[in-house]
C-alpha cells in the first residue's frame, strides 16, 4: 500500500526560540520505508499526478489543523507546497479556498508555497495566482528564489508574503 503523508517541519524564530509556523513536507511511506520527495516528486511532476498529490496534501493539512485545534492547540500557520503545474489550472486559488472552507480552516492558518517560475509565461500565471490568493486572505511564499526566472525587479510585481532564497543564489 502506498501512502503519502505530511511531515511537519517547525519554523522557529531564532530570537525568541518560539515556533512561528510549520511546513508540511510530503513523504511516501511504503513497506516500512520513508521515501523523500527527491525520489518521487520529479516523476509526478511529469504527469498530472502531482496535481492530485498537492490537493491530497492540502486536505491532509486541513484535517490536521482541525484535529489539533479540537485538542486546544493554538496552531501556527502551516505552509503547503503547490506545484507550478497547478498555476495553469483555472480558478486554482478559488479551489484552494474552497478546501480550506470545507474543513472550516481559517485562511490565515495556511500559506501556499510555490517554487519560483522558470519563464515569462509561468511568471504571469504566478503573479495572477498571488493576486487572487491575497484577495482570499491566503498567504503565498515563493520557494527557491534564484533558481528560475529570477530578477529582483520582478519581485515588485509578485507581492508575495514570503521569499525563500535558494542557497545557490547567495
Amino acid at each position: 500500500e502506498i501512502e503519502f503523508v505530511a511531515y511537519y517541519q517547525p519554523k522557529v524564530n531564532i530570537k525568541t526560540k518560539k515556533i512561528i509556523g510549520m511546513e508540511a513536507l510530503v513523504r511516501w511511506e511504503t513497506d516500512g520505508e520513508v521515501i523523500r520527495p527527491d525520489r518521487f516528486v520529479g516523476i509526478l511532476e511529469d504527469s498530472v499526478s502531482i496535481i492530485e498529490l498537492d490537493r491530497s496534501m492540502l486536505r491532509q493539512v486541513c484535517r490536521d489543523i482541525k484535529r489539533w485545534e479540537s485538542m486546544g492547540i493554538d496552531v501556527p500557520r502551516v505552509s503547503v507546497n503547490l506545484s507550478r503545474r497547478n498555476l495553469t489550472t483555472e480558478n486554482i486559488a478559488d479551489e484552494i479556498a474552497a478546501v480550506l472552507d470545507e474543513y472550516h480552516v481559517d485562511h490565515s492558518k495556511v500559506e501556499i508555497e510555490v517554487t519560483e517560475t522558470v519563464d515569462n509565461a509561468e511568471f504571469n500565471f504566478l503573479a495572477d495566482f498571488i493576486g487572487r490568493m491575497k484577495q482570499l486572505g491566503i498567504k503565498v511564499s515563493i520557494d527557491d528564489f534564484g533558481t528560475g526566472y529570477s530578477s529582483l525587479n520582478l519581485l515588485k510585481s509578485l507581492n508575495a508574503d514570503v521569499l525563500k532564497i535558494d542557497r545557490s543564489y547567495l
